[in-house]
């Protein structure tokens, strides 16, 4: 009888998991090329990671924009993600730098983990194959940043200011 009460106890327990609910976690199909998966997007960019913070039940990503292929942006842009990993939200780090290949979710862009999104350091091999892209304006620009380029300014400046004074 004892055996018989255990062994129902037991068959209970063992049925009761059958019912709990499903976990789903995020599955990806491997991405395209950086070419094809650029056909995909509503957007491509790269840019640096200036804040991150909950809402609804995602992260919003604040991302300053250095330059664009495919979308039309301002120099900053906000996107979104899911909140975890599980609902292949991407997990991004403030201060980072990445290549966003970001697509659309409520009227907004989104990226997830499916996107070819990355560091911008591991992106290479993609930013050849998408070739030259467009700064935004307000970037600055790297020749810009370096004195040589000031300099060179400076000597054209006095140069055409010298050969006014020297004809009048």
């Amino acid at each position: 009888m004892k055996k018989r009460f255990f062994a129902t106890i037991a068959l209970f327990i063992f049925s009761f998991g059958f019912y709990l609910p499903q976990a789903h976690a995020c599955s990806c199909l491997q991405p395209g090329s950086a070419l094809e998966e650029m056909g995909k997007s509503n957007a491509v960019f790269s840019g640096q990671v200036k804040e991150t913070r909950f809402k609804e039940e995602r992260i919003e990503v604040n991302f300053e924009v250095y330059e664009v292929w495919q979308g039309e942006m301002g120099p900053t842009v906000t996107f979104t993600t899911a909140s975890d990993s599980a609902a292949c939200g991407y997990p991004f780090v403030d201060g980072e730098e990445y290549l966003i290949y970001a697509g659309e979710y409520s009227g907004e862009f989104a990226v997830n983990l499916c996107s070819r999104t990355m560091l911008l350091t591991d992106a290479e091999e993609d930013l050849q194959a998408l070739g030259e892209g467009y700064s935004m304006e307000g970037y600055p620009s790297p020749i810009k940043d370096q004195p040589f380029f000031w300099i060179l300014i400076s000597v054209g400046f006095i140069t055409v200011v010298y050969l006014v004074v020297r004809k009048v």
